[in-house]
């Protein structure tokens, strides 16, 4: 099972598409595994606004396109674009792209790994997500924690 608290999300390594291994946790889905080992890091990092790298990490770790998690994470393609050229992401944007990292590293955990399925069960509605897609429904910080909520349930398989 996965045991998961903020600063400490552990994801089964397992094999992804091209066979590469997934990272271990949701900050290696950042690329920012060996930074961030605290809760309290997480906050001064965010509060920072994270290195744009990191939202090309992850995007490249989970294989979506950089439209998706753009739309996702709710960065307007050119504030965007303005952000890479700067090379930071404000503190809020930080905070929707380790939301996204979270459901996703827990998805990830659920699913052994194989992120063509976490990808399938994110992206189609689901009735315990008002009949929204577990990722639409993530875009909020509430609804993340619904989804999170969730897959905690059906790790110890409690009924939904």
């Amino acid at each position: 099972m996965v045991h998961v608290l903020l600063g400490e999300a552990l994801v089964m390594a397992e094999t992804i598409r091209d066979g590469s291994r997934l990272p271990e946790t949701e900050f290696g889905l950042l690329g920012m595994e060996e930074e961030v080992g605290t809760n309290e890091e997480l906050v001064r990092r965010v509060g920072e606004g994270f290195p744009y790298e990191v939202l090309e990490n992850f995007r490249e770790s989970v294989g979506l396109g950089a439209g998706e998690v753009a739309d996702l994470v709710q960065i307007d393609p050119r504030t965007s674009s303005r952000r890479k050229r700067k090379g930071r992401l404000h503190p809020d944007e930080s905070e929707r792209v380790s939301r996204l990292s979270r459901v996703y590293g827990r998805a990830l955990g659920l699913f052994g790994g194989d992120l063509d399925r976490t990808d399938r069960r994110l992206s189609t509605p689901k009735v315990a997500s008002d009949g929204e897609a577990p990722l639409d429904y993530s875009r909020v910080d509430v609804g993340a924690q619904e989804v999170v909520a969730l897959i905690g349930r059906i790790e110890h398989g409690v009924p939904s």
